[in-house]
């Protein structure tokens, strides 16, 4: 089981458990995107090497969710 302590340093969307307590697909997408934005705003590659694990490791489709993130930021 996986376990994450994130901060949302920049409040730009208020963090809420599950209802049920558990780590959850949109929870996964959420921390890529913050992976993703640092990635994008530090040219550091160890936040892409993260994105694309915790993506690789829950089965999400990177691509779209690295399209979303880059149009945010245009």
């Amino acid at each position: 089981e996986r376990t994450y302590t994130v901060q949302n340093i920049k409040n730009t969307k208020p963090w809420s458990e599950s209802p049920w307590g558990q780590w959850t697909r949109k929870d996964s997408e959420d921390l890529i995107i913050l992976y993703l934005n640092d990635y994008y705003n530090t040219l550091d590659d160890y936040f892409l090497k993260e994105a694309l694990q915790i993506a690789k490791e829950d089965g999400i489709d990177i691509e779209p969710v690295m399209r979303r993130v880059r149009f945010q930021l245009s």
